[in-house]
């Protein structure tokens, strides 16, 4: 081979081995954050009582319909007086009402609404009289009282007034059940003879249980059987009698015609806060 020829194609050889694909053209691309199209907040629950405490969650939406928690927002109260919230999205109740709290991201901004609802406190109702021993015949003469000395109304909607007999039927609150602040209200076994010993209809009647002249253990309760009050009459009923607690084994009692009467509303649970007295069924 001519030497002039061998020269050339080496070099052709040395210039093609030293070349490269190029490599694939990857466009630049502007690292975006995902457009927020709005917020939400979402609450556990859309109604607490005063001094309840619920958390909040914030939540910006993006473009795609997706949402993420978000924690570095400003938390704010629109209604203070009715509730707070921290900056952790901790809401309290402060008093009834519905109250509105706001989120803030940027220029983004969510509000949520709550109702507050009172906080009752079921201590305050508490058993005011028991008739348990009429003149005569005691057949549907008996009734119950109790009496609510909050300043405010409360439901007693499915609470149970109940003697001290196991197996008894208590008398259960109807729904919509209320009890005016700083009043009464009555339960008879028999609005009839209710009616026809004292003049005037019972709040509720009638209960089916039949109170024990001898001995008897009133309660009031929640629907979950927790007791709110009792009183023991006589030393109380055998299946629940009074305990040392008390203080008596046979106070308090009424001769027949009279009631067993709360004198006490700063109730100590003994024997104490009652007396025997005329019947005075709702006041």
């Amino acid at each position: 081979m001519n030497r002039n020829l061998m020269i050339i194609s080496a070099s052709i050889a040395v210039l093609f081995s030293s070349c490269k694909y190029p490599e694939a053209y990857v466009p630049l691309m502007k690292n975006r954050e995902p457009k927020v199209f709005g917020m939400e907040i979402i609450l556990p629950v859309h109604t607490i009582h005063e001094q309840e405490t619920v958390r909040a969650e914030a939540y910006v939406i993006l473009a795609d319909g997706k949402k993420h928690a978000v924690t570095e927002v400003l938390w704010e109260s629109l209604d203070a007086e009715i509730v707070s919230v921290d900056q952790t999205g901790a809401v309290t109740g402060r008093s009834p009402g519905r109250g509105r709290i706001r989120a803030t991201l940027d220029v983004k901004a969510a509000v949520a609404e709550l109702d507050v609802e009172r906080h009752i406190d079921y201590n305050r109702i508490m058993i005011s009289e028991v008739f348990y021993d009429a003149t005569g015949s005691d057949d549907g003469k008996e009734f119950i009282e109790l009496y609510n000395d909050n300043d405010y109304p409360c439901d007693v909607s499915g609470m149970q007034v109940k003697d001290g007999a196991i197996g008894s039927k208590p008398f259960v609150f109807p729904e919509g059940s209320s009890i005016n602040p700083r009043s009464y209200v009555v339960v008879a076994s028999s609005s009839d003879r209710f009616f026809e010993l004292f003049g005037a209809e019972p709040d509720y009647g009638y209960f089916s249980f039949t109170l024990n002249n001898s001995g008897e253990t009133v309660f009031f309760m929640k629907n979950d059987g927790t007791v709110i009050d009792v009183v023991f009459i006589m030393g109380g009923a055998d299946d629940f009698p009074s305990d040392e607690t008390w203080g008596s084994a046979g106070l308090p009692a009424a001769p027949a015609g009279d009631s067993v009467e709360r004198i006490n509303t700063d109730d100590t649970g003994t024997w104490h806060d009652w007396a025997s007295g005329a019947p005075s069924p709702g006041s």
